[in-house]
């Protein structure tokens, strides 16, 4: 007999889990640029120049950002900075979409792989096989929206008086009290 002690997977964000994809609309401001998807945001970060940004976000579908990000040439130091710049547009997408962040806090602890059919094996998984980069960044800024909410929590905890005095009886202090009590 075996038990199950492995977290809950998430293994296709499609449908009740749509969101946590890339390619769903959601209104995103990233380098002081408004985005309709974060995969609009992330294809755009592929270009240094400024035109070819504006023309990504522009697009009419993720889809199609996609592609255009895909035939651009990419900027010199893009390898070096691609999983960074996904983390800030991910976590531009749901610490500026509240409704976004209660969805994803939701999955609890549940592992996120981004399943996908169309090959991807660096941001999800194809057939069992994959680096699932998207998955372990949503899980990162899960992480810390949650970290972010706790603390937030925490300074906004009502404070508790109590009007009970703690006084530690002995000889003397019955003696002062008797004294003061007769002064008066």
């Amino acid at each position: 007999m075996s038990i199950e002690t492995s977290e809950p997977v998430i293994d296709r964000f499609a449908g009740k889990y749509a969101f946590l994809s890339n390619f769903y609309l959601s209104p995103v401001v990233v380098s002081g640029r408004m985005y309709p998807t974060a995969e609009h945001a992330f294809q755009a970060h592929k270009s240094i120049f400024a035109e070819d940004r504006n023309r990504i976000a522009r697009c009419p579908t993720p889809a199609e950002a996609k592609k255009m990000g895909s035939a651009l040439p990419l900027r010199a130091d893009w390898s070096a900075i691609r999983y960074s710049v996904m983390e800030r547009v991910v976590m531009a997408k749901f610490s500026q979409n509240s409704d976004l962040a209660d969805q994803l806090l939701q999955t609890g602890n549940a592992r996120l792989v981004e399943g996908n059919t169309w090959g991807d094996t660096l941001w999800g998984v194809y057939k069992g096989r994959g680096y699932n980069w998207l998955g372990e960044i949503l899980m990162r800024v899960r992480d810390k929206l949650r970290s972010k909410a706790k603390a937030k929590a925490k300074r906004h905890r009502p404070v508790r008086f109590s009007l009970k005095r703690r006084v530690r009886f002995s000889a003397s202090n019955v003696f002062a009290a008797k004294t003061v009590r007769r002064s008066h």
